[in-house]
């Protein structure tokens, strides 16, 4: 009957799962015994039906693996839909003429950031349409942004047809350009990530890099950004790593009370996490506990010297 019912389930068996060995049982083994290279004996035995429930159980993950990348199509699409800046962005950029480099060579002679993402871009839109084009014009978004050009940044994404990979790319160009200094532009990028865990991901990165460099005003601004999306996370994961950031970014500010703050607030959200995921936060709670003990010792030498 197990035997019966896996070659049902492979679609090469059709008749009544009844245990008997049938003409059509028999059939549908030796179909399954060719298609493998076994040897066609057409009779049930022991190793028959193991080798059943291996191909049975790899067609299932296969099956359930497709479904899985149907849902996140679809609801990556269902996101970008219902994001008025990004559809604004992405309608704005495709809409733009395509810059074309004829002559590479006089490219190479003076490179510049804009001449080089063009010829980038091209190549990228030589590969077949699928995820391996996807995946280069995602790299190239990332270097333009990188490099400064974020007009071409947004131009080479709205080319990416994987919404999956576009939000990615989104969250991406965002994060480049305030790793590159660019906050201006990153501050404006924000509103085009539809995934709310990934823009506030992005703003947290802003704000950092704006502390970091003494633009406290900027960097306040972005980390108020980021605590409104805060308020809307679902995930515990992403809110326990946002808390996280927004003990480092205080610490960076020189706010002690705030840094103390987040950092309980980050372990509260850590006992809700699975066990295994808890390692790699404890240690980030270990390092911001260690900064707190700096900057507090370092507080108490500036108030000695006075």
């Amino acid at each position: 009957l197990a035997i019966q019912s896996l070659l049902a389930e492979m679609g090469l068996y059709h008749g009544a799962l009844d245990g008997r060995l049938t003409p059509a049982t028999i059939d549908a083994i030796r179909l399954h015994q060719k298609a493998w290279n076994m040897k066609l004996t057409g009779q049930p035995s022991e190793d028959l039906l193991q080798h059943l429930e291996m191909v049975a159980g790899m067609r299932r993950i296969e099956r359930r693996l497709k479904q899985t990348k149907a849902e996140q199509i679809s609801g990556a699409k269902r996101l970008i839909e219902e994001s008025p800046a990004t559809r604004r962005l992405l309608i704005e950029a495709s809409a733009r003429p395509l810059p074309q480099v004829s002559d590479p060579k006089a490219c190479f002679a003076e490179p510049k950031p804009e001449c080089l993402s063009v010829l980038a871009r091209q190549a990228a839109l030589t590969a077949p349409a699928g995820s391996r084009r996807d995946w280069a014009l995602a790299e190239v978004a990332f270097e333009a942004a990188e490099a400064g050009v974020p007009q071409m940044a947004w131009e080479v994404a709205s080319r990416i047809d994987d919404p999956r990979t576009l939000i990615a790319a989104l969250e991406a160009v965002a994060r480049s350009l305030a790793e590159g200094g660019h906050y201006r532009a990153a501050l404006e990028a924000l509103e085009a990530i539809p995934d709310l865990g990934r823009r506030c991901e992005a703003a947290l990165v802003l704000a950092q890099r704006q502390a970091e460099s003494g633009q406290i005003e900027g960097a306040r601004a972005a980390r108020a950004e980021a605590v409104r999306m805060l308020e809307n996370l679902r995930q515990p994961e992403e809110i326990l790593s946002a808390r996280l950031k927004l003990a480092e970014i205080a610490l960076k500010l020189g706010e002690e009370g705030s840094a103390i703050r987040w950092r309980i607030e980050a372990e509260k959200r850590l006992l809700l996490l699975p066990s295994d995921a808890r390692q790699s936060a404890m240690a980030n709670l270990s390092m911001i506990e260690t900064q707190l003990k700096r900057f507090d010792t370092s507080q108490q030498w500036l108030l000695q010297v006075h």
